[in-house]
């Protein structure tokens, strides 16, 4: 687990440093928000440059997706979460 407890890490503490939010985790994925799309294309690349500085048998493998619209936002069990063609287009893109 310690592998996976360090990607999170590493995915929040980008996430945040960019401005942006986790919206949840699902998997080993994660889905944020950030209010400028600027924000998130910054954040994806900082991902991409510090997984290839990594030494190379501890590399892993990063997919990204990412898209700017509107979505709807919704409280479900007392937590914000997005939905839309939005979010269904930047799940798609990553896959």
């Amino acid at each position: 687990y310690h592998l996976v407890r360090e990607h999170f890490a590493f995915m929040q503490e980008i996430v945040r440093d960019e401005g942006g939010t986790i919206v949840k985790t699902i998997g080993d994925a994660v889905m944020a928000a950030f209010i400028e799309p600027a924000s998130a294309v910054r954040a994806a690349i900082v991902m991409q440059r510090r997984l290839v500085a990594r030494p190379p048998g501890e590399r892993l493998r990063l997919k990204l997706g990412l898209h700017e619209g509107p979505c709807i936002a919704v409280t479900l069990n007392d937590r914000l979460d997005y939905f839309g063609t939005t979010v269904n287009m930047a799940a798609r893109l990553q896959s």
